[in-house]
């Protein structure tokens, strides 16, 4: 996982007018693997979808762990940090603002959950501030973060 290939599965979601079936070949071809490919499709839109609700000026909390399931069905939470993809496009969203390209952060999140849940609301006129954020992936297995869930021995331990 790097930096370009973040940057460069944000420009196939920011694209205008794509398709979401051409969105998810491209980013395939990109990542050359189909696992790889839904992280980076799913997870830059929960990121974009979050920097730009807080930067909108709502103030709603973000769990800093998400949900995925096991091949079992076990659902599982697990810390962001474990995927990469978080930090790296976080700092891509930010740097968008930064340079004023808030349309280009504002088309890839209108796909993310966060603002799809919070659109609703928004729309009404219902503050979200104080509001709590979990993300939950369905498509994205538990294997997919291997070092994670740790056990309690391990975590108590360090390991």
């Amino acid at each position: 996982m790097t930096d370009e290939m973040v940057a460069q599965a944000a420009d196939i979601l920011a694209a205008e007018g794509a398709e979401e079936d051409g969105i998810g070949a491209r980013v395939l071809d990109l990542a050359g693997d189909e696992l790889l490919a839904k992280r980076l499709r799913e997870w830059i839109r929960e990121v974009f979808g979050r920097v730009m609700l807080l930067d909108a000026g709502h103030r709603i909390h973000f769990l800093d762990t998400f949900s995925v399931y096991t091949s079992d069905r076990k659902p599982v939470r697990i810390p962001n940090h474990a995927e990469p993809i978080v930090e790296i496009a976080t700092r891509l969203a930010q740097d968008h603002l930064r340079r004023g390209r808030k349309e280009y952060v504002y088309r890839i999140a209108e796909g993310s959950a966060p603002v799809r849940s919070a659109l609703p609301a928004i729309e009404q006129g219902v503050s979200l501030d104080g509001a709590v954020s979990a993300s939950a992936f369905n498509g994205i297995p538990a294997e997919a973060y291997p070092d994670y869930p740790k056990s309690f021995w391990k975590r108590l331990l360090g390991r």
